[in-house]
């Protein structure tokens, strides 16, 4: 069961749906291990001023996944 709940913009869905099937399973998989633990060792915390969300960043190969934790 997943301890937090992922929303993705309908954008970023549309364009991980057009991936190849290696890559989409992997951006799946990654985006997924998100919902049980946001701030994997594997992420980087993004330092912006003036803002309230926590900004991350997860790389998977070439692919970077971009979120707030709220």
């Amino acid at each position: 069961m997943s301890g937090y709940k992922l929303q993705i913009a309908p954008a970023c869905f549309k364009k991980i749906k057009s991936l190849p099937g290696h890559n989409r399973q992997r951006i799946r998989k990654g985006i997924g291990d998100l919902a049980n633990d946001p701030r994997l060792p594997q992420s980087k915390a993004l330092n912006v001023l003036d803002i309230v969300v926590e900004l991350r960043r997860l790389r998977l190969n070439k692919w970077r996944v971009l979120y707030a934790i709220t």
